[in-house]
């Protein structure tokens, strides 16, 4: 309490016997304006001071006056708030010493904030902890539970493929999808199966098709037991893939802006050699469509194998490159700008209507697979273009913004060579 009675004119460290002396001194030329709250606020005067400040000085000197004064608003602010240390207690002192002690309330008023302010910090950092503990806890349970799903999975495919090798087991164990594309029956529907195996390449696609298709005829167990294991192992490779791009999409590097426009053009193979195999086949007059309008829903036909290639130019690995493609062009990431969003947004429109009974099926095919050479020999060439301007980069010599990148360069360099805008 000694600070927040604190003066110009007292020392709030005094002890009882100084301030008498100080007070004795003051007699006849009046008591120095906080000297009583000094001892009062601090705790520094007791009953016996009180009596010794008394016999002194007479039981009306000012200064035992105020001290009385101050010491029962120290008391009634106790008795309010029930604690002598609070904020709370600082705040009820603080309006009590405003009629005759401004300052002095001024200082409880600063110091009830002050205490106000760390308890709300102690509160968010208890809050904090809590929820960092919390997240430490789950971060256990979550680990703990993946491990034990991972091993539970490991036991069952050591049940149900004996002769298949740890290393092989461990990686299906790993991905719940390729766990349950090797466990779970293959889909009864073909519908459901294309659907289940939408986001692998256009090979594995065609590949399962068809394999799918022959066990349609046969439905012996070996064969459903076959399909099963390599739709797990497409989804392994999948799952594999998927985390490459998310990585590349991360990068900015060179190398991998380079890598980005190689995995786009190779991506954009086996869609333009699929679409090849449907020219190919595809219905050339008015019978060929009738036909393939009869046909396309018996297994093990050229006109069903037709409409699956169809289907498999519509999944999800086959639109999402695009719309992957169609997302880059337009966060201008480097070799990218060379294809418009427009240009792959009606390229995604023109697939979508690609029928094989239609009488414009053909014409539309053509249509589709000339806008998708285009892109692909772009997407070759930029990156061509960035490889060339890496080599020149990594040589030392000058890109073709006209930046030098003298003895090899710096990091500064790297990344003004890393955009192609």
């Amino acid at each position: 309490m000694a600070g927040l009675f604190s003066s110009d004119e007292q020392d709030v460290l005094g002890t009882i016997m100084q301030q008498r002396d100080k007070s004795n001194q003051a007699l006849g030329s009046g008591y120095g304006k906080y000297g009583g709250i000094v001892q009062a606020g601090a705790g520094m005067a007791d009953i016996g001071g009180d009596a010794m400040f008394g016999g002194a000085t007479g039981a009306s000197d000012p200064r035992m006056i105020e001290q009385q004064e101050v010491k029962a608003i120290f008391s009634q602010a106790s008795t309010q708030t029930g604690n002598s240390t609070s904020p709370e207690f600082y705040m009820a002192l603080s309006k009590l010493l405003a009629a005759k002690f401004p300052k002095q309330a001024q200082q409880a008023m600063e110091e009830g904030n002050r205490l106000n302010k760390l308890a709300l910090e102690n509160e968010q950092l208890k809050l904090e902890n809590a929820k960092i503990d919390a997240a430490t806890k789950q971060a256990a349970q979550d680990a703990k539970k993946a491990t034990t799903a991972v091993a539970n999975r490991l036991a069952a495919l050591t049940v149900k493929f004996p002769e298949m090798s740890t290393e092989e087991k461990t990686a299906l164990a790993d991905s719940p999808e390729a766990f349950n594309a090797a466990v779970k029956p293959i889909p009864v529907t073909k519908t459901d199966f294309q659907k289940n195996i939408s986001g692998f390449t256009v090979e594995e696609q065609q590949r399962l098709l068809k394999a799918y298709a022959a066990l349609q005829l046969d439905p012996d167990p070996t064969g459903q037991k076959a399909l099963a294991m390599a739709t797990s192992r497409a989804a392994v490779a999948a799952a594999d893939r998927d985390a490459e791009d998310k990585r590349l999409l991360k990068s900015d590097t060179m190398e991998d802006n380079a890598l980005k426009l190689a995995y786009a053009a190779d991506d954009m193979q086996g869609p333009l050699d699929l679409l090849n195999e449907v020219m190919a086949s595809a219905p050339k007059d008015a019978t060929g469509r009738a036909m393939q309008f009869a046909f396309e829903k018996l297994a093990i036909t050229d006109q069903a194998a037709l409409k699956d290639q169809v289907v498999t130019l519509n999944s999800a690995k086959v639109i999402n490159l695009l719309m992957r493609l169609k997302s880059q062009s337009q966060t201008g990431a480097t070799g990218f700008g060379a294809i418009s969003a427009p240009e792959l947004t009606l390229l995604m429109a023109d697939i979508r209507v690609l029928k094989p009974e239609s009488k414009d099926f053909v014409k539309n095919l053509q249509a589709v697979k000339d806008k998708w050479v285009s892109i692909q020999q772009r997407l070759g060439a930029e990156r061509m273009k960035l490889l060339d301007r890496k080599a020149r980069f990594d040589g030392g010599g000058k890109s073709n913004q006209g930046n030098s990148s003298g003895g090899g360069g710096s990091g500064n360099n790297e990344v003004e060579f890393g955009s192609m805008e």
